[in-house]
């Protein structure tokens, strides 16, 4: 008996319980519709204002309006439905169907994500011709760098040909490296070294400590440096240089004799540097790779251009192609430098032109990476996609989704939740 009471009394406490949440939810619903109602209210009074300004009949349709329920039992208005959220359909394994994603197969699910989200594809390289013409650049900068520096320009014989009587510019402060010391061979001091030979007089300021000569010794003897008349010294003066640009150490990097003029490290650096090879020839040889590398890549371009579209756009910097393939030729044309560098185990011949021509063409070819990744340029790409296939997307798609079971099931019995 005990036992039947305490059960009787469980049930009672759980009816209790339940009746206690349905007055509650009661409330709820009775209050959500009183706020329905005050808000039909309100929108039915200014309907009416309405037709009052506009001098409409609120009566003009009897019919409608004998018919109408009245606000305290209608039903507040729905809006329209989201019908991607409230539409759903069961199939016949009773599972739920509630976005397109859902009538495909997970694996065209996740192509078609990555289709509408990967980078925009850079131009490629589909022509054998592209690569040859790149692979055939970067060599052939390399080469004519090499040919230039020690072979056609480095003519000693020449030197010696080229007529020109020992002037005082050539006074030997610095033994063989004097032509990096003081003015009288640098491109930059052009004025100064003229009139040293005008003067007949050396000057120059080497390691911190001023230097002059008026004479020079030759087998035991002292001779005066000649003076130049000075109509003439201006082209005494390029004849010299001309001849000592072709010999063994040619002339100095312009402006490098400012360097002599530390007393100190860079003083040392800057005779180190001429004595193994960094001159104006090196330099101008470097240079020449660099240009016969980029000419041969932009005639290139523009022989494909006028072949595949009938014209020539002369502006390349936009083009990204252009850019990548110099970027690989002159990279090709710095390796073989690197390997000069490495067999001569002398690390003045590098080749500081073509490591600034690699550094030019990435700075374009990095941006247009970042450019490709943005959100913008894949919108659009998407967008231009979508304008130029759209009717092939659409077949795929239903092509693609007509093989799922959730659509087989979706047709056979479609059910709206309620």
């Amino acid at each position: 008996m005990e036992q039947d009471r305490k059960d009787l009394l469980t049930v009672q406490v759980g009816q209790n319980r339940a009746v206690n949440d349905a007055k509650v939810v009661a409330e709820e619903v009775a209050g959500a519709l009183s706020q329905e109602r005050r808000e039909l209210e309100a929108l039915e009074a200014r309907a009416k204002r309405m037709l009052a300004e506009l001098n409409i009949d609120e009566h003009a349709d009897a019919d409608m309006a004998a018919t109408a329920p009245h606000p305290s039992t209608a039903l507040p208005e729905v809006p329209p439905p989201d019908w991607p959220a409230l539409l759903a359909y069961y199939t016949p394994e009773s599972s739920v169907v509630t976005s397109f994603d859902d009538l495909l197969p997970p694996e065209v699910v996740k192509e078609i994500d990555h289709a509408f989200t990967r980078p925009v594809e850079r131009a490629p390289w589909i022509r054998w011709d592209d690569h040859l013409a790149v692979g055939a650049a970067g060599m052939a900068g390399g080469l004519f760098d090499l040919f230039l520096n020690h072979g056609l320009l480095n003519r000693p014989d020449l030197h010696k040909a080229i007529a020109h009587p020992r002037h005082a510019i050539d006074f030997p402060l610095g033994g063989h490296d004097h032509r990096v010391v003081g003015g009288g061979h640098d491109l930059f001091r052009f004025a100064e070294a003229r009139q040293m030979l005008i003067d007949g007089k050396f000057e120059a300021l080497f390691r911190g400590n001023y230097a002059k000569a008026t004479f020079y010794r030759y087998g035991g003897q002292t001779f005066p440096y000649d003076k130049v008349p000075e109509e003439a010294a201006t082209i005494v003066l390029l004849t010299h240089w001309v001849a000592d640009f072709f010999s063994t150490r040619s002339l100095p990097i312009p402006g490098w004799s400012f360097l002599t003029q530390d007393n100190g490290r860079l003083a040392d650096f800057a005779i180190q540097a001429y004595r193994s090879g960094l001159n104006l020839r090196s330099l101008l040889s470097n240079f020449s790779g660099v240009l016969l590398t980029g000419t041969i890549l932009r005639l290139y371009t523009y022989l494909r251009q006028y072949l595949d579209t009938g014209r020539i756009d002369p502006f390349l910097w936009k083009n990204i192609k252009y850019q990548e393939m110099c970027l690989v030729a002159q990279s090709i044309n710095l390796l073989m430098n690197l390997g000069k560098v490495a067999v001569t185990n002398n690390v003045f011949a590098i080749n500081p032109v073509a490591i600034m021509a690699v550094i030019r063409h990435t700075i374009p070819v990095l941006i247009d990476a970042q450019r490709r990744r943005s959100p913008l340029a894949i919108m659009e790409r998407n967008r231009e996609l979508l304008e130029a296939s759209w009717v092939e997307l659409d077949q795929l798609a239903s092509a693609a989704a007509k093989e799922s079971d959730a659509v087989r099931g979706l047709l056979a019995a479609p059910t709206l939740m309620p």
